[in-house]
């Protein structure tokens, strides 16, 4: 079958200009014929038909690297790619039987291993020595607190990874405030597990630690984060953006604890984080001590053998980052931080105190400077923590405010009063809402006097008005006159309380005998 030159470049979308010159070259080449033979691609084509006059294809001109030998020595310690190219250059030109071949330049000779590599689907090993690196992340999957007064899962636990890149030895812990305190906090306890710092950490890209890093070349890291490294003298790179195979010791390690761990601490309950944490060293401890599929030896041994000693010394104090904050001391005794309540002494209330927390420890001071307390952080929102020495003698024998407590004080000044802090506690969905309340009510006992507040809770209950508000607006009036007050009690007492009460002398034998001789 016979087609033109038009006809050809018809079908190919060129003209037959183009087709007619590739013929022609294809006449002139002594190397070629037709047909061609199966080892002759659309490279050698090339090569032979429109290489330079007089030259010879760029092929013949170079000195090809070997780059399955690139690739298996830059596995080795201090191999680079610019170490390798120095060698391969040194050698100068190479006679061959087509001619003089000189070596490609740096650029180009970087460019044909990239090449190679992507024509092998592989990638490039990134050299690890022991004690050297530490990979940073966290884990995809979250685990949960179980609220312990609501029953509710409502707080989240990440869990935090850390590996030795060369023994894949891993540190895990989980935290519930994923911000720079629990950051810094979670990598410190990580070098103390270790025993010992490397002088590089290859950390992920989360906002904690990292602020920016757009071109992987400067990024900015988070400044009270640097100054982690700083203090523990270790250089901080992080991973290139969406690249996990910058810091795959980690990424298999999550993984890892992630389908072997995570998932069956899914199924357990914890109501604190100290209990998770527990639980999840308990089991990494197991994971660490597992021999290797492919090894004959564990994370742990590899790490006690060969990665232990090399690492850096930790310094002799860790690096500590203070939140601070001004708060005033409640009438009840408590201050409240992050959600939680914890008791001071008596003699601060109404002051206010600076709070210095750690991710640990809460420690309060007066404005004077003195160390007031120190409580252990909770991480558990609307928690109390009492002291019981901070309470006054009343509140001596209640480590917390309870129902029977505030019912008992109430009873203490009057039935009325009592009925009124019933009310209170009975107009809420849970008892703890109404304690503040109580206690304020209670409270204008000492303010004022039992009577005038035994008085004004007897016309809170007539009014159906029984409440906080309602209780600090009127009681002025009953302490205005406290001979009055006491009148108004006695006479409205029975009215509002006694109601159906019945008389105690009515079935008395005086009583009976004189109703005997009326009839």
């Amino acid at each position: 079958m016979h087609f033109s030159s038009r006809e050809i470049g018809a079908s190919l979308g060129c003209s037959k200009t183009t087709v007619n010159d590739f013929l022609k070259r294809f006449r002139d080449c002594k190397e070629l014929s037709f047909p061609l033979k199966s080892d002759v691609s659309n490279g050698t084509l090339y090569d032979l038909l429109y290489q330079k006059k007089g030259g010879v294809s760029s092929s013949l001109l170079y000195v090809e690297p070997d780059c399955e030998a690139i690739y298996k020595v830059l596995a080795k310690k201090g191999q680079t790619l610019k170490r390798l190219w120095r060698k391969y250059n040194a050698v100068g030109n190479r006679p061959s039987p087509e001619g003089m071949r000189r070596p490609y330049s740096y650029r180009q000779f970087c460019k044909h291993f990239s090449d190679w590599l992507g024509a092998k689907n592989l990638t490039c090993r990134i050299p690890r020595f022991p004690g050297q690196n530490v990979e940073l992340d966290f884990a995809g999957m979250q685990l949960r607190l179980k609220n312990l007064y609501t029953g509710d899962f409502n707080t989240k636990v990440t869990i935090f990874l850390a590996t030795m890149s060369f023994s894949d030895y891993c540190y895990a812990e989980g935290l519930v405030k994923c911000n720079i305190q629990g950051w810094l906090a979670v990598n410190t306890n990580a070098v103390h597990f270790f025993g010992g710092v490397t002088p590089v950490t290859t950390n992920d890209n989360c906002k904690v630690a990292v602020i920016e890093n757009r071109d992987w070349i400067d990024p900015v890291i988070n400044k009270d984060f640097q100054e982690w490294a700083d203090h523990y003298n270790t250089t901080l790179l992080p991973a290139k953006v969406r690249k996990p195979k910058f810091k795959p010791h980690v990424e298999g390690a999550v993984k890892i604890v992630t389908q072997h761990i995570l998932v069956e601490m899914q199924e357990m309950v914890f109501y604190s984080l100290a209990d998770l944490n527990a639980e999840l060293w308990k089991r990494l401890a197991v994971m660490n001590a597992a021999p290797f599929t492919a090894k004959p030896s564990s994370r742990l041994e590899m790490f006690n053998s060969q990665e232990r000693e090399m690492l850096l010394p930790l310094p002799g104090t860790d690096y500590e980052y203070l939140e601070r904050k001004e708060v005033r001391v409640y009438q009840d005794f408590h201050i409240r931080f992050d959600k939680s309540f914890y008791s001071i002494p008596e003699r601060f209330v109404k002051q206010k105190v600076e709070v210095r927390a750690t991710i640990s420890l809460l420690s309060i001071y007066s404005e004077r400077g003195e160390l007031v307390w120190k409580w252990v952080r909770s991480h558990s929102p609307g928690s109390w923590n009492t002291e019981p020495t901070h309470l006054p003698k009343m509140f001596s024998d209640y480590l917390q405010w309870s129902v029977p407590f505030f019912q008992g004080w109430a009873s203490s000044i009057g039935v009325n009063t009592r009925a009124v802090i019933d009310k209170m506690l009975e107009g809420v969905e849970y008892p703890e809402q109404a304690y503040r309340k109580c206690m304020g009510v209670l409270g204008f006992a000492k303010k004022y006097s039992k009577e005038a507040l035994e008085a004004c809770c007897c016309e809170a209950v007539l009014r159906g008005r029984c409440s906080y508000n309602y209780i600090k607006n009127t009681l002025i009036s009953f302490a205005e006159d406290p001979e009055e007050s006491v009148v108004q009690r006695e006479n409205t007492t029975s009215a509002c309380v006694d109601t159906f009460k019945v008389d105690g002398n009515r079935y008395s034998l005086q009583a009976l005998l004189e109703k005997q001789e009326e009839k």
